[in-house]
C-alpha cells in the first residue's frame, strides 16, 4: 500500500493513532497505527464491523481472539490488546512490515515490499548477495528451509495447544525483520522472520476429534475438506506441504478455478507430485516450440530441488490422511532438524508457567551440571533412593539383576540378553535411523526388547472395569495396602508406567542426536552453518529430561511403597518381590544418570517449553501406538483371518494403556488435567481394553524383530 491512500474515517483507536489502511476484507479493515506516546510503537489494528458479522462469523472472530490471547510464540502474530465499541471490535496486533510470503515469492524475494516501500527493504541487499533466488521461480534452498522450520515451529506449538489453523497459506504468513528472540533461536539475520496470522478459521480440535466444515483457501485446502468429509488436525499438514511446494517452485502444486475442479485434479494426480526439474527432454522441447509459436520468451531452465525436500513434500501431499505423514514425523524430519532454529513459546498465564516449572525438582534446574556422563571407574555421586535391602546381596548379585525387569508381567517386556551398564547406556547412546511407523513405536520398535521371543503379558493392563479404582485413587496418597498381593499389583503398575516413560525418553533423546561422521546416516549438510548442531540437541534433551523426571517419580513411589510395607513382604513366599526391589533400585539409578546426561545438554530456557507440552506428547504417542496397532490388527486379519501373530499389537496396546494410565495417576494432579481431558483419556483406555480383550485369546507366536 502507498502512503497516498486517504486517511481512515476513524482517526484513533484507544491509545493508538491510525496511519493508513494496509488491508481490507469483506468484514474488516486492517490499519497500520502507532502509539500516541513515545516511543510511538507501530501496531496493526484489525477493525471488524459488528453489523456485518453473522453469528457464525462472530463465533470465528471470538475464537481468533481467544486463541491469540492465550499464547505467544516467536512465529505467531501477537495480540497486544482487544477493544470493543458499539460498532467495531478492534484487535491491536503485532505489526509485520514485510508483507506476506505470497508477495515475497511472487517478487522472488529481492523486491519484497517493506512497510509499503520496496526501496527501504533493509534485508534486500544481504539477501541478493547471500541467497540469490532461482530465475524460474521459487526461493533459494536455504531460505525455503528456514521458512519451513519457522512454520513448523509454529505448527508444533499450535499442535501442543490442540489448535488446528485450517487456513495455512502464504497470504497468512507475514514477514518482518528478525527480532532478538528469533535471532536467539539460531535464525540467520539475513532471512525474514515468519509470523503465522489470521486465526479466523482456527479451532480447538483434540487429536481424536473430527470436524466437518468447509473452510480455508481452496488452493491450500486438504482434499478431505474439499470432499466435505470429516477431517482432523492432519488437514494442516497438507497445507504445510502445499506452501512448501510453492516456496520451492513458485506456484501451488494444484491450481483450478473452483474447488470442484481442484479436487478433480488432486484425485487425478494419484499422489504423483511433479516438479519442473523432472520434466523429460521431449516435454521441454514441446514447451519451447509452443512458446516460440506464441511469441513468448524462452522459459528459464528449471533449477534443481533438493531430493529431501521433494520427499517431504510427497509425504505431506497424500490425498488420504491415513497415508499422510504424522506430526511427530514432520517435527523430527531431517529437513526440519537440520535447521538450527527452534521458535520460543512464552506462556502468557504466569500461574500455568509456575505449574509447569514445578514439575522439575530444583536440583534439575539449578546448580552445576556434569558435561558428560561418568566414565568407567569415575566416581559420581548418585542420590540413591531410600534403602530397601530386603535381602542383602553382594555387588555381583546386584550387577546380575541391574537391568533385568522382575518378570514379563511386571513391566510388559522381556529383558535384553546382554545388559550394558548404566554409564555405557548414557555414554554410548547412538542416534537411531528413521524406522517405519510401526518400528518407531516405542513398544514395537526398540530392537533390544526383541532379542528374546516375546509373548503377550500373562496379566494384561487394567481393563475398563479397573478404571474406577484408578479414578478413586486420584484423591488419595500413595496406597499402602497390607495385602502382599495388592502391593505386588501396585508395584507392577508403577513399574509399567516408569518403563514406558523411560523408553519414550530414550527414543526422544536418540531421534534428534546427529549421527557421527562415520555413521551411514551422516550427511555433509549436517556440518554446514545451517546444521541443527547443539541447539536441536538442547530441545531434545529438555523434552527427554522431562520424561525421565516423570519416570523417576513413579520409580521413587515404588521404592517408598516397598519400604512402607516391609513387614508384610518378608519371607520367600513372594520371590517376585526380590526381583522387583532390585529392578526399582537399578532403574532409578539408571534413569537418574540418564536424566543428568540430558540435563547437561539442555539450556534451562528450553525447559519451560519442553515441560509445557509433555502431557500432549505422551497422549499423542499413546494415540499413535493405539492407531498403529489397530491398523496392524486390520492387516493381520486380512492376511490370515484364521490365525496371525497378535503379539506386536498387544504390546503396542498395552504400552499405550500404560502411558495413558500415567496421565491419570493420582500423583499427577498437579498437571491440572481438565475433566474433559480426563474423560477423553478414560474413553481411549476403555477402547484399548476392549481390543486387548479381543486379542488376548490369540495364541502367541515367535516374535520377530520389527524393522
Amino acid at each position: 500500500m502507498s502512503g497516498e491512500e486517504p486517511a481512515p474515517e476513524v482517526q484513533s483507536v484507544g491509545e493508538y493513532v491510525l496511519d493508513r489502511e494496509i488491508g481490507k476484507g469483506s468484514f474488516a479493515q486492517v490499519f497500520r497505527a502507532h502509539h500516541q506516546h513515545p516511543p510511538y510503537q507501530l501496531v496493526a489494528v484489525k477493525s471488524v464491523t459488528r453489523s456485518k458479522l453473522s453469528p457464525k462469523l462472530l463465533e470465528n472472530l471470538e475464537g481468533e481472539i481467544s486463541i491469540l490471547k492465550s499464547m505467544r510464540h516467536t512465529n505467531i502474530v501477537d495480540l497486544r490488546d482487544c477493544l470493543y465499541t458499539d460498532e467495531h471490535i478492534h484487535l491491536i496486533m503485532e505489526y509485520c512490515p514485510g508483507g506476506d510470503l505470497s508477495l515475497y515469492i511472487r517478487k522472488h524475494g529481492d523486491v519484497a515490499p517493506w512497510d509499503g516501500d520496496p526501496a527501504i527493504n533493509p534485508l534486500a541487499a544481504a539477501q541478493r548477495a547471500k541467497f540469490p533466488h532461482p530465475e524460474d521461480g521459487g526461493l533459494h534452498d536455504a531460505m525455503v528451509r528456514s521458512f519451513l522450520a519457522q512454520l513448523v515451529s509454529a505448527v508444533r506449538f499450535l499442535r501442543s495447544k490442540d489448535i488446528v489453523h485450517r487456513d495455512i497459506k502464504p497470504q497468512n504468513l507475514l514477514l518482518q525483520i528478525p527480532d532478538d528472540e528469533c535471532l536467539a533461536s539460531g535464525h540467520p539475520s539475513e532471512i525474514p522472520q515468519i509470523k503465522v496470522a489470521d486465526f479466523g478459521f482456527a479451532r480447538s480440535l483434540p487429536a481424536a476429534s473430527l470436524a466437518k466444515t468447509l473452510c480455508g483457501s481452496p488452493l491450500y485446502m486438504a482434499p478431505e475438506i474439499l470432499r466435505y468429509e470429516k477431517y482432523d488436525a492432519k488437514a494442516d499438514l497438507w497445507s504445510v506441504g502445499a506452501v512448501l511446494y510453492e516456496m520451492c517452485v513458485g506456484k501451488p502444486p494444484f491450481r483450478a478455478a473452483n474447488h470442484v475442479e481442484l479436487l478433480r485434479r488432486i484425485e487425478q494426480s494419484g499422489d504423483r507430485i511433479k516438479f519442473p526439474d523432472e520434466r523429460s527432454p521431449q516435454s521441454m522441447a514441446k514447451d519451447a516450440a509452443r512458446r516460440r509459436l506464441q511469441g513468448e520468451p524462452p522459459r528459464p531452465p528449471a533449477h534443481e530441488i533438493a531430493p529431501d525436500i521433494k520427499q517431504l513434500i510427497r509425504r505431506l501431499l497424500k490425498r488420504h490422511p491415513v497415508e499422510r505423514m504424522s506430526f511427530d514425523e514432520l517435527f523430527t524430519d531431517p529437513v526440519i532438524t537440520n535447521v538450527p532454529y527452534s521458535g520460543r513459546a512464552i506462556i502468557k498465564d504466569e500461574l500455568a508457567a509456575s505449574v509447569h516449572l514445578a514439575q522439575l525438582p530444583p536440583d534439575m534446574l539449578l546448580g552445576p551440571v556434569p558435561t558428560a556422563p561418568p566414565q568407567d571407574g569415575a566416581t559420581q555421586p548418585t542420590p540413591a533412593p531410600a534403602a530397601v535391602d530386603m535381602d542383602p546381596s553382594s555387588k555381583a548379585d546386584r550387577q546380575t539383576t541391574h537391568d533385568a525387569p522382575p518378570t514379563r508381567s511386571a513391566v510388559g517386556f522381556d529383558a535384553p540378553e546382554t545388559a550394558p551398564s548404566t554409564t555405557s547406556l548414557c555414554a554410548e547412546a547412538k542416534p537411531r535411523g528413521h524406522p517405519s511407523a510401526l518400528s518407531r513405536a516405542i513398544s514395537m520398535a526398540s530392537e533390544r526388547l526383541f532379542h528374546k521371543g516375546t509373548s503377550p503379558l500373562s496379566s494384561p493392563l487394567p481393563a475398563a472395569g479397573a478404571l474406577a479404582s484408578n479414578q478413586g485413587l486420584r484423591d488419595q496418597p500413595v496406597p499402602t495396602p497390607a495385602d502382599p498381593t495388592a502391593v505386588l499389583d501396585d508395584l507392577r503398575s508403577l513399574a509399567k508406567k516408569a518403563f514406558v516413560l523411560a523408553e519414550f525418553a530414550d527414543a526422544r533423546f536418540a531421534e534428534l542426536s546427529p549421527p557421527p561422521p562415520h555413521d551411514p546416516a551422516y550427511s555433509p549438510a549436517q556440518s554446514s552453518p545451517y546444521s541443527a548442531g547443539g541447539h536441536m540437541q538442547e530441545i531434545a534433551a529438555a523434552e527427554s529430561l522431562a520424561l525421565y523426571v516423570r519416570a523417576l517419580g513413579f520409580l521413587q513411589r515404588g521404592i517408598e511403597l516397598i519400604r512402607t510395607n516391609m513387614e508384610h513382604l518378608e519371607g520367600d513366599q513372594h520371590p517376585e518381590m526380590r526381583h522387583l526391589v532390585q529392578w526399582f533400585r537399578a532403574r532409578f539409578e539408571e534413569n537418574y544418570e540418564k536424566s543428568m546426561h540430558a540435563r547437561a545438554q539442555c539450556d534451562p530456557s528450553s525447559l519451560t517449553e519442553a515441560t509445557s507440552h509433555i502431557d500432549r506428547q505422551i497422549f499423542d504417542k499413546a494415540l499413535e501406538l493405539a492407531r498403529t496397532a489397530a491398523l496392524e490388527e486390520l492387516e493381520g486379519n486380512k492376511r490370515n483371518p484364521s490365525g496371525w501373530d497378535a503379539t506386536p499389537c498387544i504390546l503396542a496396546y498395552e504400552t499405550a494403556s500404560s502411558l495413558l494410565l500415567g496421565l491419570l495417576d493420582p500423583s499427577e494432579d498437579r498437571m491440572g488435567l481438565s475433566m474433559h481431558s480426563i474423560s477423553t483419556v478414560e474413553k481411549f483406555l476403555q477402547s484399548i481394553s476392549k481390543r486387548l480383550g479381543v486379542l488376548s485369546p490369540h495364541p502367541p507366536a515367535a516374535a520377530v524383530p520389527v524393522s
